[in-house]
Parts: C-alpha cells; structure tokens; sequence
C-alpha cells in the first residue's frame, strides 16, 4: 500500500517536502510562503529555535512516535 510509506515516514517526508513545496510555489507561481522559516525543518529548528544536534533528533524521533501510530490507526479504521 504506498499510503503506508506516508504513514511510516511522515516526519521525514514534511521535512524534505516542505522545501520542494516552498521552493516549486514560489517559482512557478511566484507565491512566497514560509519566508522566515528555513529549510530543512531541522536546520530551521536548529538555527532559529536554538535547539542543539540532540534536541532536534530527539524531538523529530518523539513526533514520529506519536504521529506514526495515530495515522496507522486511521488508515486501518478507514479501510
């Protein structure tokens, strides 16, 4: 099911995601969105936030926990 590699993988797809969306809206329609946030998210988070190496890794890993069982619960309640 290639709706399972979302489920599986949705923090690392909206971190590399929202540059490619960032960077394709602004150059084919010329619309900038984002303009103070930094991509990857993690450099964002980083650099602006002032969060150490750790601390991103860490956060990302506890946010991928969370969100990765709520949408394999939806997705096989759907079904």
């Amino acid at each position: 099911n290639p709706f399972l590699i979302v489920v599986v993988a949705g923090v690392v797809l909206v971190n590399g995601a929202t540059g490619i969306l960032k960077v394709g809206l602004l150059r084919f329609f010329k619309i900038g969105i984002f303009k103070t946030v930094r991509y990857p998210l993690h450099d964002h988070v980083r650099q602006n936030r002032g969060w150490s190496n750790t601390q991103v890794l860490v956060r990302f890993i506890l946010l991928q926990a969370v969100v990765t069982p709520t949408l394999l619960i939806l997705l096989f309640k759907v079904r």
